[in-house]
C-alpha cells in the first residue's frame, strides 16, 4: 500500500472546476466546487459535526462557454473546442476574418498598409 499525500483546497477546487467528479460521483462542477472547502475541513483530525458548507444550495448548471473557460483554467486544454468557436458570430459582426478565409490577396493588402482587423489587434 502507498500513502497518498492529502489534496490541498486549491487542488480540489481545480479538479472540481475541471469536472473531475461529474462521472464518478454524479456531481455538477459548481456543486463540487462549493463542496471542496467543506471536504477539506472534514478530515479525520477535525472535530466531527462542525463542518459547514457540506450541502450546496441549488446552483445553476454551467453554460457551454463557462465549461470551456473552466476547462482552460483548470487544465490548460478544453475537449469541447476553442473559445473562438463560441464567439464566431460576434467576431464576424466585428469584421474579424477567420484564418481559413485569409487569402494571398489579404496578405498583399496588409503589406500595402491598409487597415485590416485580425482578432482584436488594432
Amino acid at each position: 500500500m502507498r500513502k497518498v499525500p492529502r489534496l490541498t483546497v486549491t487542488q480540489l477546487e481545480a479538479l472540481s472546476t475541471a469536472g473531475a467528479f461529474g462521472d464518478c460521483f454524479e456531481v455538477s462542477r459548481r456543486d463540487a466546487l462549493w463542496s471542496a472547502g467543506a471536504v477539506i475541513e472534514s478530515r479525520p483530525d477535525r472535530l466531527a459535526g462542525v463542518t459547514t458548507g457540506m450541502d450546496a444550495p441549488a446552483l445553476p448548471g454551467m453554460e457551454p462557454i463557462e465549461e470551456l473557460i473552466a476547462d482552460l483554467w483548470a487544465t490548460g486544454i478544453s475537449p469541447s473546442g476553442h473559445p473562438t468557436e463560441m464567439l464566431r458570430e460576434e467576431l464576424t459582426r466585428m469584421g474579424v476574418t477567420p484564418a481559413n478565409q485569409l487569402s494571398r490577396s489579404s496578405v498583399t493588402r496588409w503589406s500595402s498598409r491598409e487597415p485590416s482587423r485580425i482578432a482584436n489587434a488594432r
